[in-house]
């Protein structure tokens, strides 16, 4: 596994009481206004589904004929749940935030996490690992920090767009016929836009209207 560089780690921004930071990936950044939960019973992160911290890529993804699956997103489900957040790598979008490199077997599909239909033919393609199987090559980034806007949502505060890490390994990815284990239902659901957040929207006045409808952001409401 390949870490590379994190872009301007540690970035701490002074903000208002409406849109601090939740909880990073180190754990240590709360901001006083948040209200941010403890750790959970199993031993997972703070802070729920808005807890900044790192997506884990599994060894492998098993796909059985007839399985419709998006490889790369199904792998990443499985290993870290529903609600797995991501920052988009470098030349990536938003629909598929992480960049594929290697695949043989339906490469333009595995690469653009486009949904497919496995079939026979892709269990018995030669691919660069075996008959049916490819390795490929995954860069994913996650971000460092994570807040929440006056709506409450899962965002990414003022200052910390550029506070990102990222990650480079290999998946397995594996074709059969032999109905054995394969993708698990909903393999083939795209990225829900929430696993990318957006930037906040914040309140730094607290004024009850968000900076981008109260561009003076003097706490006296939206100046006709």
């Amino acid at each position: 596994m390949r870490k590379l560089n994190t872009a301007a780690l540690g970035v701490m921004v002074v903000l208002g009481s409406a849109c601090g930071f939740g909880v990073g990936s180190d754990g240590n950044e709360v901001a006083q206004s948040d209200d941010v939960d403890g750790p959970d019973d199993d031993g997972g992160p703070a802070g729920g589904t808005c807890a900044a911290s790192e997506p884990d890529l599994p060894y492998d993804v098993k796909i059985q004929c007839g399985d419709s699956v998006i490889p790369v997103v199904a792998a990443f489900r499985e290993k870290n749940g529903a609600n797995v957040q991501f920052a988009p790598a470098p030349g990536t979008t938003a629909d598929c935030p992480f960049l594929i490199e290697g695949a043989v077997i339906r490469a333009d599909e595995v690469a653009s996490c486009t949904a497919f239909v496995a079939t026979a033919d892709d269990a018995a393609a030669e691919g660069n690992r075996d008959a049916g199987r490819d390795r490929v090559e995954v860069t994913w980034c996650w971000f460092k920090n994570l807040s929440t806007d006056h709506d409450g949502e899962c965002c990414v505060a003022p200052g910390a767009e550029e506070s990102i890490e990222c990650e480079t390994d290999h998946l397995d990815i594996r074709f059969s016929c032999d109905g054995g284990e394969g993708a698990p239902d909903g393999a083939d659901q795209p990225i829900d836009p929430a696993a990318v957040p957006a930037s906040c929207d914040c309140d730094s006045d607290g004024d009850g209207i968000p900076d981008s409808e109260d561009p003076d952001d003097d706490n006296d409401g939206v100046v006709d």
